[in-house]
């Protein structure tokens, strides 16, 4: 499907920009990226959540082994979380938020709803549909923030400004996997399973006190068309 999609995507050849020293283009692409609070900040909250997330990711199935009979009880929250996703993107079409990362943080509120229904010991299908509201708001999440991310950074400079964003994002999940199990044989599964929730949902909420975050509208800044040669501020 995707490959379907990028086909019949209307592509114009883009002019070669000179060829730069690869610290050059790093440094570039760090100067683009630090300059935009609200960016940054996404981005360390979005590496919190990612940590903790893979905390959930190991320990939901072991309360689903543990107190809801094994692995039917995963596999229903994990498959109501797929179709929470795909009405994620159905829903997303259809939006058009003047200010996109209110929307997105505001609904990315929903996330950490499963982790803590795990540790509150809701019934399975109590737990299925927050993680169906989960993946809702995780693909509305991740669709405005990358819309805005595309209108907001010089053609230029994306890829490289995306690359640090993915980066800092991503990198400390593996450390979750590894950490999460020991963790939870010193606290407790459902200890953690709380404060995995409530950490993300405060990690979230915080970035609704960043001015950027609430203000940035849906315009696209001059320095940001295709050719375009300023840089931006």
């Amino acid at each position: 499907m995707s490959v379907a999609f990028l086909a019949t995507l209307d592509l114009t050849a883009a002019p070669r920009t000179t060829r730069k020293r690869f610290v050059t283009d790093l440094r570039e692409g760090w100067d683009e990226f630090r300059s935009r609070t609200w960016l940054w900040t996404i981005t360390a909250v979005s590496a919190v959540f990612n940590f903790l997330y893979a905390a959930y990711q190991v320990l939901g199935p072991v309360v689903s082994q543990r107190s809801y009979g094994g692995a039917a009880a995963w596999a229903t929250v994990a498959t109501l979380g797929g179709v929470g996703s795909v009405a994620g993107g159905l829903l997303a079409l259809r939006l058009r938020p003047r200010y996109p990362l209110r929307l997105a943080v505001s609904v990315s509120c929903l996330l950490p709803l499963p982790p803590l229904a795990f540790a509150a010991g809701l019934p399975i299908p109590a737990i299925a549909a927050v993680a169906a509201c989960a993946g809702t708001g995780l693909i509305v999440f991740y669709s405005q923030f990358t819309t805005t991310l595309q209108r907001q950074v010089p053609e230029r400079t994306l890829s490289r400004v995306s690359s640090y964003d993915w980066f800092a994002s991503l990198a400390v999940y593996p450390v979750g996997l590894a950490v999460a199990g020991p963790v939870a044989a010193a606290l407790g599964v459902h200890a953690v399973l709380w404060a995995t929730g409530l950490i993300q949902l405060a990690a979230i909420l915080s970035l609704l006190l960043v001015p950027s975050v609430r203000q940035l509208t849906d315009e696209v800044p001059a320095d940001t068309q295709p050719g375009s040669t300023a840089v931006s501020a």
